[in-house]
C-alpha cells in the first residue's frame, strides 16, 4: 500500500508531508500529527520497506525514538521520532563496527529479552541498525511455546556473533588465486585412515553432547509458564479479574531461579506501564481513569509477590 497525504497512518498519526523520498530499500520519512495526543504533537515517521513478520522482535534504547513497529497493512516497519530529536537509523552489517562498537552490539545481543517458553535459533540471524551517533537497535526472531533454558539461549547468542563477525570477514577476506601449482594432491591411504578417526571422534563427541544436554523441562515449569502465558493473554484483553487469577497461580509456583527471573521481569513491565499511565491520567486530570494504573500495580504485585500494590494517586 502507498502512503499518500491525509493518509491515517496505523490509526495514530495523520500523515502531513513526505520529507524524504524513499526508493527500493531506502527509507522514507513523513511528518504527521499524533492524534491519540491530549495535545497536538508534531513527529516524524522513518518507513523502512519489509513485509510483516509475525515473529519479529526488536531491542535497543535511542533517544528521541518514540516507537518502533510494523505495518501490515503498509508493508513496512516504522520508527517514530521526536520532531527536534529525528536521526537516521539505517541497516548495516557488522563488518562496519569497530571493536569498540562490537563490544556494545555483544552486549545488546546478551540482554535480549526471552522468556523461559520462547525459542531463538541460530539459522535466524539478528539484523542491526545504527544511528549516525552510533546507537543501535536490534531485530531478530524468537518462536513461542517451546520452553528452553538459559544456556540454551545465550549458545544462540554466541552463535549468532560468530555468523555475524565470520560473515564479515568472510566478505573482507580475498579470494585465493589459482596458479600452475595448485594442482590437488592424490589422496593417500594415510589420509583416508584419518578421514575415518575424524569420523569416529565426531561420533563420540555427538554422543558427549547428547549426554550431557540439559534435562527437560519439569512439569512444575510448564505449568507455571502455561499460567504465566494465559494471565498475559488474559489482560492484553482488558479481563482484569481473569488474568489476576492465572497470575495468583504461576507466582505460587516453588521459587526457583528460572521462575523468579520471569515474575520479576513481568512485574517490572506492568509496574513501569502503570507509572506512564497513572502519570498520564494525572496531566490530563482524568481522576475517574487511575483504575487503569492501578490494575497494572496490582498485576505488578501479585507478580512480585508483595501484599499490598501501589496505587496511582
Amino acid at each position: 500500500m502507498s502512503l499518500n497525504v491525509g493518509d491515517i497512518f496505523e490509526g495514530i498519526y495523520q500523515l502531513e508531508a513526505r520529507v524524504q523520498e524513499g526508493d527500493g530499500e531506502l527509507i522514507s520519512r513523513w511528518r504527521a500529527d499524533d492524534i491519540t495526543a491530549y495535545r497536538r504533537a508534531e513527529v516524524l515517521i522513518d518507513t523502512l520497506p519489509r513485509a510483516h513478520d509475525p515473529l519479529l522482535y526488536w531491542f535497543g534504547k535511542i533517544e528521541g525514538l518514540r516507537k518502533v513497529g510494523q505495518s501490515e497493512e503498509g508493508v513496512c516497519r516504522y520508527f517514530v521520532w521526536e520532531l527536534d530529536k529525528a536521526q537516521s537509523l539505517l541497516p548495516m552489517n557488522a563488518m562496519e563496527l569497530n571493536e569498540r562498537e562490537k563490544q556494545k552490539l555483544d552486549e545488546l545481543l546478551d540482554a535480549l529479552p526471552v522468556a523461559a517458553h520462547e525459542t531463538i535459533l541460530a539459522d535466524t540471524l539478528p539484523e542491526v541498525c545504527r544511528t549516525e551517533t552510533g546507537e543501535m537497535l536490534v531485530f531478530y526472531r524468537k518462536h513461542e511455546g517451546e520452553i528452553t533454558t538459559f544456556k540454551q539461549k545465550q549458545k544462540v547468542r554466541d552463535e549468532w556473533k560468530k555468523n555475524l563477525y565470520q560473515l564479515s570477514q568472510d566478505l573482507t577476506d580475498p579470494l585465493p588465486i589459482a596458479t600452475e601449482d595448485s594442482v590437488p594432491e592424490p589422496v593417500s591411504s594415510t589420509s583416508t585412515k584419518w578421514s575415518l578417526l575424524t569420523i569416529g571422534f565426531g561420533i563420540i563427541l555427538v554422543l558427549v553432547i547428547y549426554q550431557t544436554m540439559p534435562p527437560k523441562p519439569s512439569a512444575n515449569l510448564i505449568s507455571f509458564q502455561r499460567s504465566l502465558d494465559r494471565g498475559i493473554a488474559e489482560a492484553k484483553k482488558g479481563s482484569y479479574e481473569s488474568a489476576l487469577e492465572q497470575f495468583k497461580t504461576a507466582a505460587a509456583a516453588p521459587e526457583d531461579e528460572e521462575t523468579d527471573a520471569r515474575l520479576d521481569s513481568l512485574a517490572a513491565r506492568y509496574r513501569e506501564r502503570a507509572q506512564r499511565e497513572c502519570a498520564r491520567y494525572q496531566a490530563a486530570g482524568s481522576a475517574n481513569l487511575y483504575f487503569i494504573p492501578n490494575q497494572y500495580y496490582q498485576y505488578a504485585a501479585v507478580l512480585s509477590r508483595q501484599p499490598t500494590p501501589e496505587i496511582c494517586q
